[in-house]
């Protein structure tokens, strides 16, 4: 690392307990895809502050055996490596609000859906379908915490649901 004075486009760590108090990173300038395995959101935080505020892919993955009861607090879900980020991927809950969810840039967004709503939710379909979202958005998995209501999603929504037929015609 000393050698490419930190100029990596791809960095993934996958440590628990990382040395930050010894550790000579100061930045990842050019870093554009990350994946970052750590068991709190202070050393998430450390590391985002190391990188450029637009990242094409940003994973991050909780370490923690306690990975269904950890939550990325909406406050850390603000920052600019994460709200512009051009893919985010979350493999823990993440308490993004309905504004939030509604201002990310990614084209391809997943995470355990913790704070955004039913309604929050059809906005977001409201938007993509007439075009105001991200640029290019392809893909939205929210991973539910708790139970959904389908009609409130799809409210204002010309919406079927698809029939057996449907799901295997060619």
């Amino acid at each position: 690392m000393n050698k490419s004075n930190f100029e990596l486009k791809e960095f993934k760590v996958e440590m628990a307990k990382y040395p930050f108090a010894t550790s000579q990173i100061k930045s990842l300038p050019c870093c554009k895809k990350v994946r970052i395995c750590a068991d709190d959101v202070d050393s998430f935080d450390w590391w985002l502050k190391k990188l450029p505020e637009q990242l094409d892919d940003l994973q991050l993955v909780v370490y923690s055996e306690d990975r269904k009861s950890f939550i990325l607090p909406s406050d850390f879900l603000n920052a600019p490596q994460v709200m512009q980020a051009s893919e985010i991927c979350f493999s823990c809950r993440a308490a993004f609000s309905d504004e939030q969810l509604l201002k990310l840039n990614a084209k391809l967004i997943s995470f355990d859906c913790v704070d955004v709503t039913d309604k929050g939710i059809n906005k977001f379909i409201k938007n993509w379908v007439y075009g105001k979202g991200a640029k290019g958005f392809q893909e939205l998995q929210l991973w539910p915490t708790s139970d959904r209501d389908p009609e409130t999603m799809v409210k204002g929504l010309d919406a079927e649901e698809w029939d057996e037929t449907f799901e295997y015609e060619e």
